[in-house]
């Protein structure tokens, strides 16, 4: 389990003006009061899979993974002395809340190709550019990443293949996938 104050306290460096180098002091703050390598790596790891790869914080994080994580990934900017171990790597991938899944490469644009074909021009989509990230199993939301943007928008597609009338597809555009984590986790979040 992740203690609140250290997710408070990364949730506060992502704000500031030079993410990435307030992220860094954070980890070697972090490293010189004791926390361990792979525990320091979690951390990282839970608001890397928290971001939507299109949100420039991605990358804020990204970089500073690869200095925890050490060896060639650190660029000779490595956090600590030791390169993690592969075969003990304490992340691989985020764990997806409850219903929701993955979007397979080949599903991804299906999803797409429908947000377009309902999307009107009055709708808050209109025009935008979309990746799918994730769908709901037991129903039609899909989550999709605005390209070039922090943004993500959670829509109920409605798989009529048509343009459909205003309101609709439902959408709820959030400022980043982090805010939709934090929305869906507290439950605050239904389309």
């Amino acid at each position: 389990m992740l203690d609140s104050e250290r997710l408070r306290l990364f949730r506060a460096k992502l704000r500031e003006p030079n993410p990435t180098e307030a992220l860094l002091t954070m980890a070697k703050q972090m490293r010189d009061a004791g926390l361990s390598q792979a525990d320091l790596y979690v951390l990282f790891a839970h608001f890397q899979q928290r971001l939507s790869p299109e949100d420039p914080l991605y990358d804020a994080v990204l970089d500073n993974m690869d200095a925890i994580w050490g060896g060639g990934w650190a660029k000779g900017g490595a956090l600590y002395a030791t390169e993690l171990d592969a075969a003990t790597r304490p992340v691989d991938r985020a764990v997806l809340l409850g219903p929701w899944t993955d979007v397979g490469v080949s599903e991804d644009a299906n999803l797409e190709a429908e947000l377009v074909r309902e999307v009107g021009p009055q709708h808050p989509l209109a025009g935008r550019r979309v990746r799918a990230l994730m769908r709901r199993a037991d129903r039609d939301d899909v989550l999709f990443a605005l390209v070039k943007s922090p943004e993500v928008a959670l829509v109920h597609l409605t798989w009529s293949g048509s343009l459909e009338p205003a309101g609709y597809p439902r959408t709820q555009v959030f400022g980043s996938m982090l805010d939709w984590y934090e929305q869906i986790e507290s439950g605050l979040t239904d389309t």
